[in-house]
Parts: C-alpha cells; sequence; structure tokens
C-alpha cells in the first residue's frame, strides 16, 4: 500500500462550510470543483476526507477522555451519575451521525478517489 501524498491544505471558510458534511454542503464543494482538472479535484477531494477523518479521530479521542474523567468523577460524587449518563448517550449518537456522514460520503466518492479511498476508508476504520 502507498502512503499518502501531502496534498495542498483547503481554504478555512470551504472546511467550515464542510464540516457537517451535509449532502447540500457535498454537493457545493463539488460543484466548486467542477472547473479544476480531474486529478486535482480528486486531491482536493482526498485532501478533505483526510483532514475531515483526522478531526473525527482527535474529536473522538478528546471526548473519549472527557467520559472516562466524568465516569471517574461520577463514583467519587454520586449526583454526577446521572449527569453522565445522558452525556454518553449524547456522545453515543454524535458519533453514530458523524460516522455515517462520512462512510456516505467516502462511498459517494469511491470512484474518483481511486486507490486513495482504500487508504482513507482504512484511515477510517482505525478511529
Amino acid at each position: 500500500m502507498t502512503a499518502l501524498k501531502r496534498q495542498p491544505r483547503l481554504n478555512h471558510s470551504i472546511l467550515a462550510l464542510m464540516n457537517n458534511l451535509d449532502p447540500e454542503a457535498i454537493d457545493a464543494f463539488e460543484n466548486s470543483l467542477k472547473e479544476l482538472p480531474l486529478a486535482e479535484a480528486q486531491q482536493r477531494k482526498s485532501a478533505f476526507l483526510s483532514e475531515t477523518i483526522e478531526t473525527y479521530g482527535r474529536e473522538l479521542i478528546k471526548d473519549r477522555k472527557r467520559l472516562i474523567l466524568m465516569g471517574i468523577a461520577s463514583v467519587l460524587f454520586l449526583p454526577l451519575f446521572f449527569v453522565t449518563i445522558p452525556v454518553y448517550s449524547i456522545y453515543l449518537s454524535t458519533k453514530r451521525i458523524k460516522t455515517q456522514k462520512i462512510r456516505w460520503t467516502l462511498d459517494r466518492w469511491q470512484e474518483t478517489l481511486g486507490k486513495d479511498y482504500d487508504l482513507l476508508y482504512q484511515k477510517f476504520r482505525n478511529y
């Protein structure tokens, strides 16, 4: 397997728009790439997904640490236990939604990404 090449960083306003990975945002991003050559559009899509997956992984790690600290604190302070359960439920639903959106985007761009698809999918599965 070949490693992903260092790709150009995306404009932060595009990243802010794409952070939610809604179909409308994905369509807007694809429309902005229509005038670019196919290879460059593939590179930008790959860079976007790579950054999105990295951000997703960082958020998961941060949320897991927060849940562990809340769990420890809830053992020490019983009233905090009743807050930990809803927070855990919110964490699980948010994780499920983000996972579905990333997987949907990966599947949508599978043909466009070519060989980068397998690398990005493996990177995603590692989280």
